[in-house]
């Protein structure tokens, strides 16, 4: 292991305080720093002052799961899985049923606390820790967002989970696209090239999707088919496309690169009535470029900044 030398270790002390004050004024108080593999957001976390790693997922409906090996230990009992627990279905296959429940005191992300947290038990899939591409412990879902204001600063890898009183609102007047919490779905609007259309923000998504269907002007890439896991395990192969455009989070991304999945049964279970299925799901190789607001209180989601 080389040895800096003093004043490469002055230089390099002042190039994290400079990184830590960015961090600071990009994610505000409370602030925690993530890990990345595969764009994902992992982030450290206590559990009743156990140290866990959580995969940040807006993807899922739920709250907090916990693979059972986190959930278990001395003097914690696992209860019964909820009486509504059914298999789900998940973009490509079935979804586990849940092992059963345990109750988290207190849930810490840095600034950030969620008190008495009902998590539920999952069993570890080998194939979906493959495709993070690094270890965790559990999953943070959307319904645990409800009442803040999340900002992921991909280039500085901070996030911030501020509570509705503790800022005050992210990014100017009208800027962004309208942003909900709707049945455990964050839902905005894209447009794709042929008018504006819902669309679900996943984060633990490693690639953007697109229904064909609602897309405008696309190209296929030769050769381009790109394998993909869901939340349950199931892996599927799926083609690649170049859209001209993307218009969203108040930015229009042009050329942008997408696998084709026609999301109308898979994607939409679980919205109410009437409401439209999704013509996209912006997924982390889109989002990692970007600071992202995913402002819950305003409603507003904005795309900020570019990594190049």
């Amino acid at each position: 292991m080389p040895i800096a030398r003093p004043a490469a270790v002055v230089r390099r002390l002042a190039a994290l305080a400079v990184v830590a004050a960015l961090a600071a004024a990009a994610g505000g108080a409370g602030a925690a720093p993530f890990d990345s593999p595969a764009h994902l957001v992992i982030v450290p976390a206590l559990a009743d002052g156990r140290p866990l790693r959580l995969l940040l997922d807006t993807g899922d409906p739920g709250a907090l799961s916990l693979v059972a090996a986190a959930a278990s230990r001395p003097g914690v009992a696992i209860g019964p899985a909820p009486a509504h627990a059914t298999a789900g279905r998940g973009l490509l296959g079935p979804l586990p049923i849940p092992l059963g429940t345990v109750r988290i005191g207190r849930l810490a992300v840095d600034g950030a606390e969620w008190i008495g947290v009902e998590a539920l038990v999952i069993r570890e899939d080998a194939a979906l820790a493959r495709a993070v591409g690094a270890p965790y412990d559990g999953v943070i879902g959307a319904a645990l967002l409800a009442g803040r204001r999340l900002v992921i600063d991909y280039p500085l890898r901070t996030v911030s989970f501020a509570a509705d009183a503790a800022v005050g609102p992210v990014g100017g007047p009208g800027r962004g696209s309208a942003l909900r919490l709707d049945a455990g779905r964050l839902l905005t609007e894209v447009d794709l090239g042929r008018g504006r259309r819902p669309a679900f923000i996943d984060t633990a998504s490693a690639a953007t999707l697109v229904d064909p269907g609602a897309a405008g002007p696309w190209q296929a890439v030769p050769g381009g088919t790109q394998g993909l896991v869901d939340a349950g395990g199931t892996a599927a192969g799926l083609p690649s496309a170049r859209l001209e455009r993307i218009a969203a989070g108040g930015k229009v991304l042009h050329g942008v690169t997408v696998l084709l999945l026609d999301l109308a049964d898979g994607a939409g279970g679980g919205l109410p009535a009437g409401t439209p299925p999704p013509a996209a799901i912006l997924g982390a190789d889109l989002l990692s470029r970007h600071r992202i607001v995913l402002d819950l209180v305003a409603g507003r989601f904005a795309i900020e900044g570019d990594r190049r």
